[in-house]
């Protein structure tokens, strides 16, 4: 198995100050996710996209909403087993996870 990185991009970047006062020690929740795919336009590049997200709502308010994504761009060649896929997506991983 062979994987190079050839880009990191900030797809978007935001972060937006409520005038919503919560009690001190109050855990805001922050979402998570990572998702995987293959670009179209050429079969050896794979993307990995990594978001944070903090969204305020009258259930669980927050004192700001934010939303970080970065998407990381590989070439990757020779990934013939379901190890190597796992070992891939744990590396692309972290390379990508500021």
């Amino acid at each position: 198995m062979k994987y190079a990185l050839r880009g990191i991009n900030a797809e978007e970047l935001k972060f937006v100050k409520n005038n919503v006062q919560v009690a001190p020690n109050t855990r805001i929740g922050i979402k998570q996710s990572c998702n995987f795919g293959t670009i179209k336009e050429n079969d050896k590049l794979q993307a990995v996209v990594l978001e944070a997200r903090v969204d305020s709502t009258e259930e669980t308010p927050s004192p700001f909403n934010m939303v970080a994504r970065v998407v990381g761009v590989f070439e990757v060649e020779d990934v013939a087993t379901e190890e190597d896929k796992q070992i891939l997506a744990v590396s692309m991983v972290e390379l990508v996870y500021p």
